[in-house]
């Protein structure tokens, strides 16, 4: 999350495949998804009940874009909510169940923290030591944790307002480079979301899951996942744990280092965190639908 705003629909709009998938989403929310995706505000977009399906929407029909230009898709992973896109991509959830899952997903989060008690913040150019020190002092004020491990140097913090204050007003002190309060509205992996997930738990429980149709790596355990219980398992656990991003691509280089990555994500921020991760392995960041014919081309 993060990545929506408005105008993220204006490239793709010429795919029927984009159309249908924010149509649907229309239709099963009630809500004008495609109209805040197209023009705004981005205050409604910045809502978690609506970033949620509205970057699910979008991202699943672009990878099955690529699926269906024959492509050898060997791995999908995602960054938080980014998981549930690529399982829904891999066939896990129908795009139904993706889309309200998402949007469910997004509520229970809202609503676990109000709007404006909680958030999130970037830290940048920050190491162990200066995030230790910083995440002890801003604690006198409130739940804080580190929630992204983003990339080197670039770690996320999440938690109540009062302590992200004190991560704001220490973070030069203990030798953070800079501080970027992030455009969502409530303090995603921290403790403070355990009421979404055992919402989303129940939700799971009550959904089928089908195997999906290539590997999908876990935000979680930073591996494949094994079977469709891992994954309802996983799913919830990664409400409240910490998106060990860096540490999964370093592991997915492992294994799938002769592969291309691609950027399925509407602002390209995976593709900047991955070239720091892994600048030795090529990404390609998909910004319209002439990108998937370039990447249909190399992979030929």
């Amino acid at each position: 999350q993060g990545a929506q705003k408005a105008g993220m629909l204006d490239a793709w709009l010429g795919l029927p495949s984009v159309r249908e998938s924010v149509r649907l989403a229309e239709d099963l929310l009630s809500a004008p998804l495609g109209t805040w995706m197209r023009e705004g505000p981005d205050e409604t977009l910045r809502e978690t009940a609506w970033a949620q399906p509205a970057l699910l929407a979008l991202g699943v029909p672009i990878a099955r874009e690529l699926i269906e230009r024959g492509l050898p898709v060997v791995a999908a992973a995602g960054h938080s909510l980014g998981e549930l896109t690529a399982l829904t991509a891999a066939g896990v959830f129908t795009l139904e169940q993706g889309i309200r899952l998402a949007h469910e997903r997004g509520r229970a989060m809202q609503e676990a923290v109000p709007i404006g008690q909680g958030g999130m913040a970037a830290l940048l150019g920050v190491d162990d030591a200066a995030l230790a020190t910083v995440l002890e002092r801003a604690h006198r004020f409130g739940v804080i944790v580190a929630a992204n491990e983003n990339a080197p140097g670039h770690t996320v913090v999440s938690g109540e307002a009062a302590a992200l204050a004190a991560v704001r007003e220490h973070a030069s002190d203990c030798g953070i480079r800079r501080v970027v309060p992030l455009p969502v509205s409530a303090p995603f992996h921290s403790p403070l979301m355990a009421p979404a997930a055992e919402r989303l738990r129940s939700l799971l429980a009550e959904t089928p899951l089908a195997e999906p149709a290539f590997p999908v790596w876990s935000n979680v355990h930073c591996a494949p996942y094994q079977d469709v219980g891992q994954i309802r398992d996983a799913l919830v656990e990664q409400i409240t744990a910490p998106v060990r991003w860096t540490t999964q691509v370093s592991r997915m280089y492992e294994r799938l280092s002769d592969s291309i990555a691609v950027d399925v994500a509407p602002a390209g921020v995976l593709s900047g965190l991955h070239r720091r991760i892994r600048a030795d392995w090529p990404i390609q960041r998909l910004q319209s639908p002439a990108d998937l014919d370039v990447i249909a081309e190399r992979a030929a």
